[in-house]
């Protein structure tokens, strides 16, 4: 074995242990090689302790759970119109470079089962250099509880470590939670009605 790759092994063991076996919160990380570790937090919510992290390639059952918990308006607000999720779709949303892209989702512990309460990502813009746009979720039983604006909270620190320069939101009109979230975040923003949505931007340089 290369002693480049027994290195990363070792260290990438050592961090999955920390994060993961110690605690027994999740089961060990299928192998890869760039998956941010750095970005593993344990919060408390309204007295909800739960774990944001950054997806990963086996969350896709996870995923799809979270997605029968979206009641249509949800569904409309998120996607800007009305979809279905499949295994096959689902992997667009777990698969990801955490490069270009990156998910943090909110994972919580019930009766032993892990769970997630919701999901907030960014995707890199191509007509806007060092900008992404970003999307965020909350599954209908948990919002209202704070989990939302932590979460999103937390995105815009993730993004500002990985040296963007700032995030587009953008939200339909009749999406009044997001709109309050934005709102609750006590760091500067810029709001614009484009004519079918409210763009929202936050500059972090």
């Amino acid at each position: 074995m290369a002693p480049s790759l027994r290195k990363w092994l070792t260290q990438t063991i050592t961090v999955s242990q920390k994060h993961e076996f110690a605690e027994g919160y999740e089961p060990p990380l299928p192998a890869t090689a760039n998956y941010p570790f750095q970005y593993i937090k344990e919060v408390e919510v309204h007295g909800r302790k739960m774990r944001f992290r950054p997806v990963r390639s086996d969350d896709d059952d996870l995923m799809l759970n979270l997605f029968t918990t979206f009641s249509e308006e949800t569904i409309y607000h998120r996607f800007f119109t009305h979809v279905t999720m499949t295994p096959s779709r689902v992997k667009r949303f777990t698969h990801i470079d955490y490069r270009d892209q990156m998910a943090i989702v909110a994972v919580h512990k019930n009766d032993g089962e892990r769970q997630l309460l919701g999901v907030v990502r960014y995707a890199a813009m191509r007509e806007k250099k060092g900008w992404a746009e970003m999307a965020i979720v909350v599954g209908d039983p948990w919002q209202r509880m704070g989990i939302g604006s932590r979460l999103l909270r937390y995105l815009v620190e993730v993004a500002r470590n990985e040296g963007y320069e700032g995030l587009i939101g953008f939200v339909h009109y009749e999406n009044q939670g997001v709109d309050k979230l934005f709102r609750k975040l006590d760091m500067p923003f810029k709001e614009k009605d484009t004519g079918t949505e409210v763009m929202y931007e936050i500059p972090l340089k």
